[in-house]
């Protein structure tokens, strides 16, 4: 199963896009990524005849509620849980929009038997601001996560550009026909499309 978003694909995790500018990418998160980056969705799931399996919409975000919105957390303590739940979904992902979204999943799902604490306006700067530090001061704005970035980057870089040399190297060592033309732009794009999913990959397990 997968999550599919829509990112800005040529910025830094903690730029935004000019206005105007055509950046967008589709990147796909699997369940299992969500969960190897720490998104636990075990203590949600409930016994079926043919086995554990989430419950439905309405039952997940009444347990997402009383998990989050936990009676005894205050506003920062909810902040922290919603950051961390959408840090899960990659650098490259809306993470404050996914907050957001929790948060109001968590809301429409509360006040269930007087389980999940009551959110007020007075609580939204406190929310805001654990998110904020979860996402940005915690990860993205650290110096370790920026200098696996800039490696990645390098690292991506270095091989599209060794790719193309040798794309050029084959295209002028001598003379080709029609096919032998159609025969290497096909093999071209077999070979971006392979160092494509190369980059992509590794970018998702560095949490991008």
């Amino acid at each position: 199963m997968y999550i599919q978003l829509s990112q800005p694909s040529t910025h830094s995790p903690t730029q935004t896009a000019s206005p105007g500018c055509p950046i967008l990418a589709l990147i796909k998160v699997s369940v299992e990524i969500l969960m190897a980056r720490g998104l636990d969705m075990e203590e949600y799931l409930m016994e079926y005849p043919l086995g554990p399996a989430l419950p439905s919409t309405d039952l997940l975000r009444q347990d997402l509620a009383i998990n989050i919105l936990n009676t005894s957390y205050d506003g920062h303590d909810i902040g922290y849980s919603l950051g961390f739940m959408a840090r899960c979904f990659g650098a490259r992902a809306p993470l404050c929009k996914i907050a957001n979204q929790l948060l109001h999943e968590c809301l429409r799902g509360s006040n269930i038997g007087g389980n999940t604490r009551i959110v007020t306006f007075r609580d939204i700067p406190a929310i805001e601001n654990a998110i904020d530090t979860v996402l940005l001061d915690w990860w993205l704005a650290d110096s370790s996560f920026q200098d696996l970035y800039e490696e990645h980057c390098d690292w991506a870089r270095w091989e599209r550009e060794f790719l193309e040399d040798r794309w050029l190297e084959a295209a002028t060592s001598g003379f080709m026909n029609k096919l032998e033309i159609a025969e290497f732009q096909t093999k071209c794009r077999l070979e971006q499309a392979e160092l494509d999913a190369e980059v992509e990959y590794a970018a998702v397990n560095l949490g991008l």
